[in-house]
């Protein structure tokens, strides 16, 4: 069922494993995890972080391949040379969490498996576009980069349909975006 499937890869709980409870981050909060990543930014933090030539590689190849589209239209949430493409809230937090996670855990997570957490965030912080994003995505096996990261790792069945996309009732009642530009 697409639309149970939708749900479970985009609404998490708990904090995520690994460096959910070394920041005190967790999917239940998410406008206060938010501004826990997002002080980490290297280009707008408060705690910003700096990352040496190997691992700024690897964040301009991650911050490449998602967007903050649902809030700022920005293409990317990174330009090619590293520097912060928008400065929303939402990409400062997926910027931050990247660094973090190439700073600290750069050998416990490849490029996609970050490309994969930041994409959950995405999917915490836009529920309604995701879930739709993700549901349409599915039913076509045709995937953007964050909706193929947030599915990496699972067999995917052959779901039937397209064009008319199930989705939970409960979607309309979804925020659009949790927190602010």
């Amino acid at each position: 069922d697409v639309s149970k499937d939708v749900v479970s890869l985009i609404f998490l709980s708990g904090p995520p494993l690994i460096y959910g409870d070394e920041l005190k981050v967790s999917y239940d909060k998410v406008q206060s995890s938010m501004n826990i990543m997002r002080q980490l930014d290297p280009d707008y933090g408060k705690k910003a972080l700096r990352l040496e030539p190997t691992d700024k590689e690897r964040y301009i190849d991650i911050g490449l391949r998602i967007a903050c589209e649902y809030c700022c239209g920005a293409k990317s949430i990174v330009f090619s040379n590293g520097k912060a493409a928008c400065g929303c809230a939402h990409s400062q937090a997926m910027r931050g969490l990247s660094a973090y996670l190439l700073k600290y855990h750069g050998q416990e997570y490849s490029n996609d498996q970050i490309l994969r957490e930041l994409a959950r965030w995405k999917g915490m912080f836009f529920p309604k576009q995701m879930m739709k994003k993700l549901a349409l995505q599915l039913q076509g096996q045709k995937f953007t980069p964050d909706t193929a990261s947030i599915v990496m790792d699972f067999d995917l069945p052959n779901y039937p349909g397209g064009g008319n996309v199930p989705l939970p009732s409960e979607l309309n009642d979804l925020p659009s975006m949790v927190g602010g530009c």
